[in-house]
């Protein structure tokens, strides 16, 4: 089953269906350092996650954790979180759900560039610089 369910990932994120070693690399969220504050970055994670009507949405100390709208069995996991030294981190993970249950991989291709966590990222911290003036919108 676990098989599988690589093989699954793979073959979505680009990755040939059967990896060859050197093909894949563990996942790592995007960290990102920052000016602005910890405080405006936080609140801004919150604000993006409610515009984009995340769903179970739950903030905890310096994180924020929420899951997007499921469609056909696969939904995106994203935490963001702000470190103690001020970086944003954010993780986003296609999860597929078999027999009730959602899994995700912790590898993904050796060419993942991080597009939808740089694009979230940007929105975060274009939404903490200016946060009077709407939410930024994620592209």
């Amino acid at each position: 089953m676990r098989t599988f369910a690589l093989t699954l990932f793979f073959s979505a994120f680009g990755c040939a269906s059967t990896p060859l070693p050197g093909t894949v690399k563990p996942y790592r969220p995007l960290t990102v350092q920052t000016q602005a504050s910890r405080a405006a970055v936080f609140a801004a994670a919150q604000e993006i996650g409610r515009a984009l009507d995340w769903s179970h949405m739950v903030v905890s100390g310096n994180r924020v954790t929420a899951v997007t709208a499921a469609e056909s069995g696969v939904r995106d996991r994203v935490i963001i979180n702000i470190t103690p030294g001020g970086a944003l981190e954010v993780d986003v993970r296609t999860e597929m759900e078999r027999d009730g249950r959602w899994a995700y991989s912790n590898v993904v291709c050796s060419s993942y560039d991080h597009s939808r966590e740089k694009q979230l990222a940007e929105s975060i911290l274009q939404q903490a610089q200016h946060p009077a003036g709407g939410y930024a919108e994620a592209r």
